[in-house]
């Protein structure tokens, strides 16, 4: 079974409003445990979300706030950001070369390569996990000029946002 929603025509005066609530239904869609946990191993679901990249932020968004984890975890008397996603190593690694992609246009490559490996490894697992500041890195990229409208997701996305790191 495929997904595919129908976009507005280029003329459209909200085209770019529509484009970007389509990608974020397209997530919600896909975050569906039918295609996100599909071990089809004939079956390359990072081909049908987009054959020629790795998605954009809207598509992510809709596919965390739908089956992912994005809070901020307490432990002892110190909190801290934590995001997971699970789906098939195909899908988890879209998402993972979304993030890397992404890392590396704000500048952020060098930090990112190491994170890299060992996102590519949990994958490989069936569950990508984000903790502290690369947690933070991930809401900054798809929350940035972004609308939140569920309340409880603003609230995390604003703690996580303004966390600051224990020294």
């Amino acid at each position: 079974m495929k997904i595919r929603l129908k976009y507005p025509d280029s003329t459209d005066k909200e085209f770019a409003a529509i484009m970007e609530q389509n990608s974020y239904l397209e997530g919600v869609l896909w975050a569906d445990k039918a295609h996100r946990l599909d071990l089809d191993s004939s079956r390359d679901v990072s081909t049908e979300i987009d054959a020629y990249g790795t998605g954009n932020k809207h598509f992510w968004r809709g596919v965390l706030e739908t089956a992912g984890s994005l809070n901020d975890y307490a432990n002892g008397n110190y909190s801290y950001p934590r995001i997971e996603l699970k789906g098939s190593y195909c899908f988890l690694l879209k998402f993972v070369d979304f993030m890397k992609e992404e890392m590396e246009q704000d500048g952020l490559g060098m930090y990112w390569i190491d994170a890299d490996e060992k996102l590519r490894f949990m994958a490989s697992g069936g569950k990508v996990r984000l903790t502290g500041t690369m947690a933070q890195h991930v809401v900054k990229t798809l929350y940035t000029d972004a609308t939140v409208s569920r309340e409880s997701f603003g609230e995390r996305i604003n703690r996580i946002w303004s966390w600051v790191p224990a020294r």
